[in-house]
């Protein structure tokens, strides 16, 4: 790989030893993909950093970086921890934990790092058009290359880090045009109208598909345009059941016109496969059951839905849950709604996920959700027992009378 007169020296160590296994790992992995060079980024997304999922291991990893006194060069977000850092005793989360996660953030503000702790880095700073980036959250890289037109790899968390500190990655995979071509075409059919205004459906969508095709590139002709969250809740779920970190939906990604005459094979989604994981019916909801939205992070968006769904329930006939991130918590609470949600028993975090964090570890009976990415994870990793709902009657579903 060619390294300018700089990067050799970072890569013999000049710069100091951290430095050196930064680069030296970037290049390691771009020389296995075949990178010619490095490329300059203008935006890093580190997942893994909740103390529940690294642990001990990944605490000393960012601990090393610390005390080496290095820095983040570009742009540099973090995507949710193990606790919401202002209400860890309400979830139950002993102090140990909390004291751990709470210097592992410490450390990463130290280094530079934005106090953002969300999965959607996009709502912080919208990635510009073909500009590269190192992400490692696979539902915001999914957003990052469908919705926004950007350039990003599904990269490793230690090597997002990396990248934040020489603010470049390798110039492979993804962030070269010609390993960006679709490599089939997916109909949807008679389930496209509810796809683009669903976000249930999109999210049953998108987890089919990963399950399909693994980690291909999905061209999806669309007559209609779906909504913001909708393609959210379609690429998280794509991203979560199979590795997709880019798809081609028509009337959205930047790029869709570039492969329409493109021959490719033919694959299509009917409403049994649909209705295989997707509720339609009713459940039935009692006081140990949760209904659960906020994965990828709730926007401001869906937690208007929710409040004008449940606004006038005089009693909630579960739990609810929200998790999302700290600008849309402060924009909601600047519209009077989050005090509304509270006063209803609508429990509502940031800075984590319920999938990441040890306040969640069987909490519920069952778990009803829009988020197929939620479906994917959180029985695996939380014995969640979980139902992925099309999200309609919400206040038939959610108030008691």
């Amino acid at each position: 790989m060619y390294l300018t007169k700089e990067e050799e020296k970072i890569y013999d160590g000049e710069r100091g030893e951290a430095l050196q296994k930064a680069i030296r790992a970037i290049v390691k992995v771009g020389e296995a993909l075949g990178a010619d060079r490095l490329i300059p980024i203008q935006h890093a997304h580190v997942s893994g950093i909740s103390y529940y999922n690294i642990g001990e291991a990944g605490y000393k990893f960012v601990k090393y970086l610390y005390t080496s006194s290095v820095k983040t060069v570009v742009y540099s977000t973090l995507n949710p921890l193990g606790m919401d850092l202002d209400k860890w005793e309400e979830l139950g989360i002993n102090k140990d934990f909390a004291s751990k996660q709470t210097e592992l953030v410490n450390m990463l503000l130290g280094m530079g790092f934005e106090k953002s702790f969300t999965c959607t880095p996009y709502l912080l700073r919208q990635p510009k058009f073909r500009e590269h980036l190192a992400w490692s959250e696979s539902s915001a890289v999914g957003m990052a290359n469908t919705y926004y037109g950007a350039y990003t790899n599904r990269e490793a968390g230690p090597l997002a880090l990396f990248s934040s500190l020489i603010g470049k990655t390798y110039n492979g995979g993804l962030h070269l045009i010609e390993n960006r071509k679709p490599t089939v075409r997916v109909l949807l059919k008679e389930i496209e109208k509810d796809f683009v205004i669903n976000e249930g459906v999109a999210s049953a969508v998108g987890y089919i598909i990963g399950e399909k095709i693994g980690d291909g590139i999905p061209l999806i002709p669309l007559r209609l345009k779906p909504t913001f969250d909708v393609v959210k809740a379609y690429t998280a779920a794509a991203g979560a059941a199979g590795s997709i970190a880019l798809s081609y939906l028509e009337n959205v990604s930047p790029e869709y016109s570039l492969y329409t005459n493109e021959n490719l094979e033919k694959i299509e989604i009917d409403i049994k496969e649909i209705k295989d994981i997707l509720v339609d019916a009713l459940p039935i909801l009692n006081e140990n059951d949760a209904y659960f939205i906020g994965c990828p992070h709730a926007s401001v968006e869906e937690i208007i839905n929710l409040y004008n769904n449940i606004h006038d329930c005089k009693k909630l006939k579960t739990n609810v849950v929200v998790s999302t991130s700290r600008m849309v918590y402060e924009a909601i609470e600047k519209m009077g709604i989050k005090e509304k949600l509270l006063n209803l028993g609508v429990v509502i975090i940031r800075d984590t996920c319920p999938i990441v964090s040890p306040a969640f570890q069987k909490r519920f009976e069952k778990v009803i959700t829009s988020s197929g990415k939620a479906l994917f994870y959180l029985p695996k990793q939380q014995s969640q027992p979980t139902i992925l709902l099309k999200n309609i009657n919400l206040r038939d579903i959610l108030c008691r009378e």
